[in-house]
This record gives structure tokens, C-alpha cells and sequence, in this order.
């Protein structure tokens, strides 16, 4: 993702429990022209995919309150398009597909790293 393109913000709804991977995205996401929300639980997600103003949800699995693939069966319901990408230290074979078969667009496995993490948010960039 390149810092010059000013005029392709991307607005990236980060949803994690951890307040440390949650620190560390934000910290890779820095400088790169992305407005970063959050939500702590999926609960809290599905709210602001509601509210708008979201391009990407950057989405964990396993979280309290409501997980990653509840919410986005609950945003599949009212948004079928805005790009979700599944997260989780869950990687062993078939959980990729699990989770595209479960309305996610995207996965991504932890630890994240920076360049990946860029890498799959371009993609989404209007």
C-alpha cells in the first residue's frame, strides 16, 4: 500500500479482544492512509459495519461476546459485499476454507506480519 495515495483511504474496522494484536495492527496500519475503528467483539463489529463508513473488517475468530463467524453471519444479513477478513491463530489445514465457506472474504493467519497484512488490504482499495 503506498503512502501517495491520499485519495484512496481505506477505512478498516479492526475487531479483536486482544488489546495487544489490536496495538500491533494499528501499529502496521500506520502511515498508510487507513482510518482504523475498532470493536472488541463481534457483538461491537456487527454495530459498526451497521453504521457505515466501513470499507474492510479485519476480523478475529475467537472472541467473547460474539465470535468472528456469528458476526459475520449477522453482517452477511444486511451487507453481502463489504470485504471481511478472517484472522486467527487457527491454522491448520481446512481452516481457510472454513472460514470462506462461513462468509468471509479473506484469511489471514496469526502473528500477523506487516507486509502480508498490506498486502491482503490492498486489494480492497476503491
Amino acid at each position: 500500500m503506498n503512502n501517495n495515495d491520499k485519495d484512496k483511504r481505506l477505512n478498516v474496522l479492526v475487531v479483536d479482544d486482544n488489546k495487544w494484536d489490536m496495538k500491533l495492527i494499528q501499529l502496521y496500519l500506520k502511515n498508510h492512509n487507513i482510518e482504523i475503528t475498532t470493536a472488541n467483539n463481534g457483538f461491537d463489529a456487527v454495530d459498526s459495519v451497521k453504521k457505515g463508513n466501513i470499507d474492510v473488517v479485519l476480523m478475529d475468530i475467537q472472541m467473547p461476546v460474539m465470535d468472528g463467524f456469528e458476526a459475520t453471519k449477522k453482517i452477511r444479513e444486511f451487507n453481502s459485499s463489504i470485504p471481511i477478513v478472517a484472522y486467527t491463530a487457527l491454522a491448520i489445514t481446512g481452516d481457510r476454507q472454513a472460514c470462506l465457506d462461513a462468509g468471509f472474504t479473506d484469511y489471514i493467519s496469526k502473528p500477523l506480519y506487516k507486509e502480508p497484512l498490506l498486502k491482503i488490504l490492498s486489494n480492497y482499495i476503491k
